[in-house]
């Protein structure tokens, strides 16, 4: 059996995420994930008249891994150790619905299941996570109906308790926030050289020591530099809303 906190499924992965109604924007993931030690992703974004904004890539196979950035035809990419690298992705892993209701509850918020429902051909469990303003009063501006106010709808796949869809609301029940999986595969066999990185000719990959090194070199700056002010979108299906360099 799996170490607990550890993904046991080998997975394929493929997502849009975004905010209706706001700049009309797509974030488009693509996840490979053998193991923990051995997993690909992929992030492009995409705009309302289909203009395309940078891409994003990470990879970790085994004790190293490779992140690099596609922006005007420019491709910087950096290779360093995963323990760095790897950072950007989750130290733990769901393994039942009871895990992920966990993950949810207190802090301010509830957390409660919603039936079942299909999403991209999969059975998912459906949840719900509101804010608690018993527990915390101050949370609930002047004036408010309790039944407007914003919170999370997720449905999570019931094999691999990977979220498929999430929906953040606001206030008055408006979708701000959307990811959504449209295909996903699990248990199966991932090419090993789909964890290594194979750069395009003429580019440089540049060594880097730690997670800030790395994000420096991707965004044309020196590796020894500061961190850059700007992080890349959303980049975890594990938690929505996180950046792919957790800034």
């Amino acid at each position: 059996a799996p170490a607990a906190g550890v993904q046991a499924t080998s997975y394929h992965l493929v997502a849009s995420s975004g905010s209706p109604g706001q700049d009309g924007a797509l974030s488009l993931t693509e996840t490979w994930f053998q193991d923990e030690d051995h997993i690909r992703n992929l992030q492009s974004w995409e705009g309302p008249e289909g203009l395309e904004w940078p891409g994003f890539g990470i990879i970790v196979n085994g004790d190293e891994a490779w992140m690099y950035m596609a922006e005007g035809g420019v491709i910087r990419a950096s290779h360093g150790p995963a323990a760095e690298l790897g950072r950007t992705f989750p130290d733990q892993y769901a393994q039942s619905l009871a895990d992920i209701l966990a993950q949810y509850e207190g802090d301010c918020q509830t957390v409660e299941t919603a039936g079942e429902s299909e999403i991209a051909g999969r059975a998912a469990y459906g949840i719900e996570v509101s804010p608690n303003f018993e527990q915390c009063p101050g949370l609930l501006p002047q004036g408010r109906d309790l039944l407007k106010m914003g919170g999370l709808s997720m449905w999570v796949d019931q094999e691999t308790f990977l979220p498929l869809k999430t929906e953040q609301l606001d206030t008055d029940g408006n979708v701000l926030y959307k990811y959504e999986v449209t295909s996903l595969e699990s248990g199966i066999e991932i090419d090993a050289a789909t964890f290594t990185y194979d750069p395009p000719k003429g580019v440089e990959v540049v060594e880097a020591v730690d997670l800030t090194g790395a994000k420096n070199v991707i965004s044309g700056q020196p590796s020894e530099g500061p961190p850059p002010v700007e992080c890349a979108p959303p980049l975890d299906p594990e938690k929505p809303g996180s950046t792919a360099a957790n800034c």
